[in-house]
C-alpha cells in the first residue's frame, strides 16, 4: 500500500511534465466552452469507446458495455483489485446508428465462436454488399482482434475469426487494410495496476508499440510484427487508404503522427510527420469522405490523473476536448470544434465527425450514452 501511494504521487507530480510540448493548443482554461449548447446525450446506449462510420450509408458503427461491467472487468482500466468474474457474461452491444434520424438498430452476433465481447477500438473494411467489422476484443482468455460480417440491410454480425498472437498482449486500438491485414496499438506493457502507474514515470522514454498483423485465411493463423517501437502509451490508430498512412496517436506524447506503409505492411518513421499538441491523446477517427481527421483529448491533468487511478470512486468528471485537423492546412495546425467541463459527457476517448449530416458524435470507455452535437461548418473552417 505505501509504495502504491509513493508512485501515485511522484506518478501525479511527473505527470504534469510528460506531454512534450511543441506548439501545441491552449490549456483548458484558455478555451471557452464550444458547441456545449449543441448537444445532447443520448442515454439509451452503454459505455462506447469509439465509432466509425460507413461512408456510402453515412451509417455510423459503435459498440457499448455498462459501466458497471467496464469496473468490473475491463484490461485497458487495469484495476487496482482483480474481481471474480467467472458469473458474469461479458457481451457488448453492436450498434448501427442513423446520425440524421438519430435512431439506431441492433445489431446481433450470430453463434457463439465469438466467446466474450468486450470492446475497446473499432475499425472497417466496407464493400458494396458486405462490410467487416474489427474490434479489439478484451476476452478473458486473452485479448484477441475479432472480425464480424455485416450483409448490409441486416440485422446479424457473423463472427469470421479473430487476430490472436502474443505480440497482442494490450490492444487498444486497430486499424484494418482488409480482413486479414490490421494494424494495432498496444497501449502499456504490463497489465498490473502498480506496474501500470510507474509506466507513467517512464512514459517520456517510450514502452510501447504498433504491431502490423496477417491472417492465413485458410489456417486462421496470425503472423503479427512489431513496425514502430518506443511510444509513449500508443492509443488511437487510423489507416487512409487514400494516401496509403498509418495514423497513430501517443497519449503521453501528446503527438499525431502519420507513417507512410512501405511495402510489407512496415511504416516508414524516417519519414513520418507529427504534429504536436499541448494536451493527452486518445483516439483519432478520420472524417467520412476526407482525409482530415478529428483527435479526442483530455486537457486537464488536474481531474484525467485520478480518474484514471481509481476510475470507480473517482467524483468529479474529466474534461472533453475535440480536434478537427484538415488536409488542406497541411495538417499543421487544429480547431477546436468541441470543449465542455465534462458535465455532459466525461472521459470522452472517441468522436467521429459525420459530415453529411452535420454532427458531431462522441462515445466514452467509463461513463454511459451517446453525444451529438450540432457543428456550424465555420467551426471547422468551411464557409
Amino acid at each position: 500500500m505505501l509504495v502504491e501511494v509513493l508512485v501515485s504521487i511522484v506518478a501525479i507530480f511527473l505527470g504534469f511534465r510528460f506531454v512534450k510540448v511543441d506548439g501545441g493548443v491552449k490549456s483548458v482554461t484558455d478555451v471557452p466552452l464550444i458547441n456545449h449548447e449543441q448537444c445532447q446525450l443520448l442515454s439509451q446506449f452503454g459505455s462506447l469507446e469509439d465509432l466509425i462510420a460507413d461512408e456510402a450509408t453515412g451509417l455510423v458503427y459503435f459498440s457499448a458495455g455498462t459501466r458497471e461491467g467496464r469496473l468490473e472487468y475491463f484490461p485497458g482500466l487495469a484495476p487496482k483489485k482483480t474481481t471474480n468474474t467467472t458469473h458474469r457474461v461479458f457481451h457488448d452491444q453492436v450498434y448501427l446508428f442513423d446520425p440524421v434520424a438519430e435512431t439506431a438498430v441492433s445489431l446481433e452476433i450470430q453463434g457463439d465462436s465469438v466467446g466474450d465481447f468486450v470492446s475497446h477500438g473499432i475499425s472497417l473494411v466496407t464493400g458494396e454488399v458486405d462490410n467487416h467489422l474489427f474490434f479489439v476484443n478484451h476476452k478473458r482468455t486473452g485479448s484477441v482482434v475479432s472480425v464480424f460480417k455485416h450483409t448490409k440491410g441486416t440485422t446479424v454480425l457473423e463472427h469470421l475469426h479473430d487476430f490472436k498472437h502474443s505480440a497482442i498482449h494490450s490492444p487498444n486500438s486497430v486499424a484494418a487494410v482488409s480482413p486479414t491485414e490490421v494494424y494495432i496499438s498496444n497501449d502499456h506493457w504490463s497489465k498490473n495496476h502498480l506496474l501500470r502507474m510507474m509506466e507513467v514515470l517512464l512514459g517520456p522514454l517510450g514502452t510501447t508499440n504498433i504491431v502490423h498483423c496477417k491472417l492465413d485465411p485458410s489456417s486462421l493463423e496470425s503472423t503479427c510484427t512489431s513496425v514502430v517501437n518506443k511510444l509513449a502509451f500508443a492509443n488511437g490508430l487510423e489507416y487512409i487508404a487514400g494516401t496509403n498512412e498509418v495514423i497513430s496517436a501517443e497519449s503521453n506524447r501528446g503527438r499525431v503522427t502519420r507513417y507512410p506503409v512501405l511495402p510489407g505492411g512496415k511504416l516508414d518513421v524516417e519519414n513520418s510527420h507529427s504534429l504536436y499538441f499541448n494536451v493527452v491523446l486518445d483516439n483519432v477517427r478520420r472524417v467520412p469522405g476526407t482525409n482530415d481527421f478529428v483527435v479526442a483529448t483530455f486537457p486537464d491533468l488536474d481531474q484525467l490523473f485520478p480518474a484514471l487511478r481509481n476510475p470507480a470512486s473517482y467524483k468529479g468528471t474529466v474534461s472533453a476536448r475535440a480536434l478537427y485537423v484538415r488536409e488542406s492546412d497541411g495538417y499543421s495546425q487544429e480547431r477546436v470544434i468541441y470543449n465542455d467541463d465534462g458535465h455532459l459527457l466525461s472521459f470522452v476517448t472517441g468522436y467521429l465527425y459525420a459530415e453529411s449530416a452535420g454532427k458531431l458524435l462522441g462515445g466514452s470507455v467509463l461513463y454511459e450514452g451517446l453525444l451529438v452535437c450540432k457543428v456550424d461548418p465555420k467551426v471547422i473552417g468551411d464557409e
